[in-house]
């Protein structure tokens, strides 16, 4: 720990052991004050910036958020992602949202989680429906329970958005799997054994 000339003059050259360990204390006191200060100024600066999510209900130990975009007079569409690494950056994305909004898209993302794997045959399917009726009588937009979803996830999070279209790819627009895994891999991104799709499959959905 530094200490200026200035320091010690306040002892007016009395440094005994008494003197310097105020003079620390006064350091770490100093040091300590300016860090709690930066911190309260960095939160008050994500707070001020961060993206906005109208509406959010309860599932279980997680929360669901849902953005609209503003003026947005009927839902086309849905993007849904869990919370695992970089699907929140790729929301909150003013690119993202400005493009969504020309095509009257909302977003779904589950905090920390949805379903990890969506296994259509363990309730996966009724889990997500629940979620968006809560969501569409929580804001007013009816069109959600049943509008057409992009699927999003990245890594551990990659493998749910094929198993949701492979159970209902009617619904399914197309599907994002960033940094993630090919559908019906061995090698899934949560590490846990894949979805068996029975005679199911993604015939025709983007990806």
């Amino acid at each position: 720990m530094q200490a200026s000339v200035a320091d010690f003059r306040i002892y007016h050259g009395a440094l005994t052991a008494e003197n310097i360990t105020a003079l620390v204390e006064r350091k770490k006191m100093s040091r300590l004050t300016t860090l709690i200060a930066t911190t309260c100024c960095f939160t008050f600066a994500m707070t001020a910036s961060a993206a906005e999510w109208q509406w959010s209900v309860p599932d279980g130990n997680a929360r669901v958020f849902l953005w609209i975009p503003p003026d947005c007079s009927r839902v086309r569409g849905v993007v849904l992602a869990n919370h695992n690494m970089i699907e929140q950056g790729i929301l909150e994305h003013a690119t993202m949202r400005k493009t969504l909004t020309e095509l009257g898209f909302a977003e779904v993302w589950a905090v920390p989680k949805l379903e990890q794997s969506f296994d259509f045959h363990k309730g996966a399917a009724e889990h997500f429906q629940k979620v968006m009726d809560s969501l569409a009588a929580e804001s007013g937009y009816q069109e959600l329970a049943a509008a057409p979803v992009v699927t999003l996830g990245h890594s551990a999070s990659a493998t749910w958005p094929w198993n949701f279209a492979a159970w209902n790819p009617g619904r399914t627009i197309c599907v994002l799997s960033v940094h993630g895994d090919a559908p019906q891999t061995k090698l899934t991104g949560y590490g846990g054994p894949n979805v068996d799709w029975g005679d199911h499959n993604i015939d025709g959905v983007p990806s």
